[in-house]
């Protein structure tokens, strides 16, 4: 479960795009805060949040209809322009990294065009970026970590794969976080290659990876959602290349790589229980990762694979156990 500590690690590059965003209009520190927050891979957006954000503003709030609206077409305009720059600044990082030589997406520059077209930067400062970009390139080709406006990160193909998704989400939580009124719409979004359809407010974050259990060789899909500032939950379809030869041990040992990728001590002996119908195996326990209260539900679909819930959380092992109850709840299989 590697890629539980790496989605804590690569914050950096994506929570960048919102800062770029808040250029788009005037602000608090407060409103740039939140916005920072909500775009952040990790970024998270509930209620509480999305109505201080308002509060934050009363400039744009008590301001003439029209005026709302222009704010609100403004900074969605800049974060779209934003986003596709940044989907293709870590797609050129990951076919360099595919190809071992410099190599760049042509929706680079469509996406330096854009910016220019809007205003937002100048040719001379898309040049000065290109530099930048190649700059980087080479590092990431050297193993070294590239150059952000917020500090150097790694980017490996994990990071370059996950980026794109992780834009998407944020996307669609600022477009959230945008909206005056607070809509709490809940709706199944269907995840094929994770073999899951899950209810929720918003999307989760996907990527692919390779993951090692029981000793052999596997391919995962990963997803990954914020509940909040302490809670996240996670669901992860694991395939592994060959079919176990005794599925009990197979269950078993993909909880003890759980509880060791996510540096996690078990509180008690894993149990059995069901999802949907199907046999799982659950255990709790408590990382070292911040002392985060963990809760993982493995459910056997073998020979094509498991299914791996996964709830974390800083507060307590019951509001783990309660997360990972509710996405229980929210999630169905899709063969």
């Amino acid at each position: 479960m590697s890629g539980f500590r790496l989605l804590l690690a690569a914050g950096i590059a994506v929570s960048a795009l919102a800062m770029s965003v808040c250029g788009a209009t005037a602000q608090t520190p407060r409103f740039s805060e939140i916005l920072q927050q909500v775009a952040a891979l990790n970024g998270y957006l509930d209620q509480r949040n999305h109505d201080e954000f308002w509060v934050s503003l009363p400039s744009v709030t008590q301001a003439e209809p029209y005026q709302l609206e222009r704010f609100h077409t403004e900074v969605l305009e800049a974060l779209e322009r934003k986003t596709a720059l940044q989907k293709a600044l870590f797609l050129s990082i990951k076919m360099t990294l595919e190809a071992g030589k410099i190599t760049k997406t042509p929706g680079l520059q469509a996406a330096w065009d854009a910016e220019v077209a809007a205003g937002r930067i100048s040719r001379g400062a898309v040049e000065k970026q290109a530099r930048t970009m190649n700059e980087n390139l080479a590092l990431a080709l050297q193993g070294k970590p590239v150059k952000t406006s917020r500090g150097e990160i790694y980017v490996n193909p994990f990071v370059a794969d996950l980026a794109p998704a992780a834009l998407d989400s944020a996307f669609a939580r600022v477009q959230l976080l945008l909206d005056p009124g607070w809509r709490e719409e809940r709706r199944e979004f269907q995840y094929p290659d994770a073999h899951v359809a899950i209810v929720s407010v918003l999307p989760f974050t996907g990527m692919t990876s390779k993951y090692a259990s029981s000793g052999e060789p596997a391919s995962t899909q990963n997803l990954f959602q914020a509940i909040d500032g302490n809670d996240q939950i996670h669901v992860t379809w694991l395939s592994p290349e060959k079919p176990p030869g005794d599925a009990d041990e197979f269950l078993a040992k993909t909880m003890e790589s759980v509880f060791r990728g996510a540096l996690a001590v078990p509180s008690r002996q894993a149990w059995t229980t069901e999802w949907q119908g199907r046999r799982a195996l659950r255990q709790v326990g408590v990382s070292q990762i911040q002392n985060t209260y963990v809760a993982v539900v493995v459910v056997d679909h073998l020979p094509d694979g498991v299914t791996m819930l996964l709830s974390t959380s800083l507060v307590s092992q019951e509001q783990a156990d309660g997360n990972l109850d509710s996405l229980n709840a929210r999630s169905r299989y899709i063969p």
